[in-house]
């Protein structure tokens, strides 16, 4: 599911403004 997602920036996906807007893009709203 979010193999991509984690694969992108795995260190710092928590700040990671593009990644997040992937996420809420792909329903990613879990986190």
């Amino acid at each position: 599911l979010g193999i991509l997602y984690w694969h992108l920036n795995p260190q710092d996906y928590e700040n990671d403004e593009e990644l997040r807007k992937i996420r809420e893009n792909r329903g990613y709203n879990y986190m």
